[in-house]
């Protein structure tokens, strides 16, 4: 099964994640809330450190953040999924962006 990647597992992105692992995927999850995360680890996922870890464990990376600075942030900043893609990969964002 494909390698996922999750970045914000909040209130819309934690169900998905888990309907995700329920489903078989092998999944990587960012989120701020180590608690989100805690719950997702505790039901198979891997932690990830940075968007760029993320990325570098999986082919398709979705991220699920609320507005669009935190996008940019994840995106664009230092460690962020444009310091680690290549053709290859896959970036869904489903935020709530302006």
């Amino acid at each position: 099964m494909e390698k996922l990647g999750f970045i914000g597992v909040g209130m819309m992105g934690k169900p998905m994640a888990k309907n995700l692992l329920k489903a078989g995927y092998e999944l990587t999850v960012l989120d701020l809330n180590s608690a989100a995360v805690d719950e997702l680890v505790s039901q198979g996922a891997v932690r990830a450190e940075s968007a760029a870890e993320v990325v570098g464990r999986c082919h398709t990376v979705i991220t699920m953040l609320p507005g669009s600075a935190e996008v940019e942030h994840v995106v664009c900043g230092e460690g962020g999924v444009l310091s680690a893609i290549n053709a290859e990969h896959l970036i869904v964002d489903m935020s709530t962006i302006d």
